[in-house]
């Protein structure tokens, strides 16, 4: 090197060394080029040729900085010999880092668009497969009723309404995941979450994976929501076998943990002392680097190959973890495998018991107009109100829905409908109807829809909002009590 300008010794050296720190040095040899891997390109400019380098990344500069340069390099002839050459160097770190940050926009945008697709997709799925499953859970409730306790049909239609129950759980864990259905929470026993979970589990997870469970805290409760628990574990396992390469043993334990304000602190400085359910799940896999354990919860993050993972998992795992009002820590080095543990806080309550199959069904005489587009779900609603008491007249339009009422307004008590048909809307007909008669109890069901839930519903002056499918309990419980508070005496 012969010679370097002022822009050079401030970009290269950031003013801290002189030009004498560069002269006379060999610059396919400098460290800083040796480094990047272009002395033998630079060298080139010697042997007479020209080169361009559009983009070429230094780890280390002069000044011990790293950044990304474009490089001209030309060479100088005197009397047909090559004398000597000159590099142009333009600095691009810049315009390098803006162009990472749009890519990287882009990706989150693309990897957003498709979650919503899978959202959209999922609701529309959602809708048509609750109506299925209200029908299957609704007539085999029905071929129950018909027949003798001890008719041997009944054990399997109670298998087929057990096994239309754990499909409506998963129809709601995928509406859930998408955002397309939220839920309040409540108070739940993390034991019964958790196994329920494993069930739904061991059907993803290759059979060569051992799951090892040790459920301790089989009593305690958190204040949470069924769904996004059992997202919690899902998510984690997977990763789990994933980690292992689909053969290994994952162990899942769930302990009470009551720590100090030195313990709490040593988890997180946020975290408060007191009582908490402590949810881990360990592999045996290859473990996490420790250049990658920083970025582990990032949106997007994933080491996974393309198609095998969108850097969601962990990510979905922190948000609904802080959503709880807990906390999540990891343990891992290479080749020793990952222990993820969750915190959430345990609520000083019982979960309310569930009722008992044989115990009596809330019945009514009142008048039901029920509607549904669909003449099965139709004929069901009725069939299913009918044996609890209730004099009803079922209907497929919406339109045919509205004159019905409005041919007689006092002979209805209880406007049971469905939100999504064609003509009118579940909410519009509730809105035509409540112009007739302000007073009149309408409760809005679907399958799935984004437009309207139990607020919204409420709004539009319907007294309830509620999800299909409702087994013949969950109709006869929600009737009443509708009805029961219709017929209350105004405050």
């Amino acid at each position: 090197m012969t010679y370097v300008n002022k822009w050079h010794l401030d970009v290269f050296a950031k003013g801290k060394l002189g030009r004498d720190y560069f002269l006379n040095k060999l610059i396919y040899e400098f460290p800083g080029t040796v480094a990047a891997g272009i002395g033998p390109q630079v060298k080139r400019v010697l042997d007479g040729e020209t080169i361009d380098l559009e983009e070429v990344y230094f780890p280390r500069f002069a000044a011990g900085h790293a950044g990304y340069q474009k490089i001209h390099g030309m060479p100088f002839f005197e009397d047909g010999k090559v004398s000597g050459g000159v590099l142009i160097r333009e600095e691009i770190t810049q315009k390098k880092q803006e162009e990472l940050e749009r890519q990287v926009l882009e990706q989150e945008l693309r990897q957003s668009q498709k979650m919503e697709a899978i959202g959209t997709l999922a609701g529309g799925i959602a809708h048509d497969f609750n109506n299925i499953l209200a029908s299957m859970i609704g007539n085999a409730e029905l071929s129950r009723e018909d027949l003798p306790p001890e008719h041997p049909v009944q054990k399997y239609l109670g298998q087929i309404m057990e096994a239309g129950q754990r499909a409506t759980d998963l129809v709601r864990q995928i509406m859930s995941f998408s955002r397309a259905q939220e839920y309040e929470p409540k108070p739940i026993r993390m034991a019964q979450a958790i196994e329920d979970g494993l069930k739904l589990l061991r059907s993803s997870i290759p059979r060569s994976v051992e799951i090892k469970e040790n459920l301790l805290a089989q009593e305690e409760v958190i204040l949470g929501d069924v769904t996004q628990v059992q997202q919690i574990l899902m998510n984690l396992c997977g990763n789990a076998a994933q980690a292992m390469g689909d053969e290994g043993v994952m162990q899942v334990v769930l302990v009470r943990v009551d720590l100090s304000r030195t313990q709490a602190q040593a988890i997180s400085p946020d975290m408060e002392p007191g009582s908490y359910l402590r949810l881990s799940v360990r592999d045996s896999g290859q473990g996490i680097s420790l250049e990658n354990m920083p970025r582990i919860f990032d949106p997007f993050f994933t080491t996974k190959e393309v198609g095998k993972g969108t850097g969601m998992g962990l990510s979905v795992v922190h948000g609904l973890v802080q959503a709880h009002g807990g906390f999540i820590t990891v343990e891992s080095s290479s080749g020793q495998g990952s222990l993820f543990a969750v915190y959430l806080p345990m609520l000083d309550a019982e979960v309310p018991p569930e009722h008992s199959p044989d115990s009596v069904l809330p019945r009514g005489h009142e008048s039901v107009l029920f509607v549904d587009d669909e003449e099965a779900i139709a004929e069901l609603g009725r069939q299913l109100l009918s044996r609890l008491g209730y004099r009803v007249t079922a209907v497929t339009s919406s339109i045919q829905a509205l004159e019905t009422y409005r041919a007689d307004p006092g002979g209805y008590d209880l406007v049971l409908t469905d939100y999504t048909m064609p003509e009118m809307t579940g909410d519009k007909l509730t809105k035509e109807l409540l112009k007739i008669n302000p007073r009149l109890p309408v409760i809005i069901c679907t399958g799935h829809s984004e437009r309207v839930d139990t607020d919204k519903a409420r709004e539009l002056g319907a007294k309830d909002f509620v999800l299909k499918p409702l087994s013949m309990r969950d109709l006869a419980v929600l009737v009443r009590r509708v009805l029961d508070e219709a017929h209350l005496p105004a405050a």
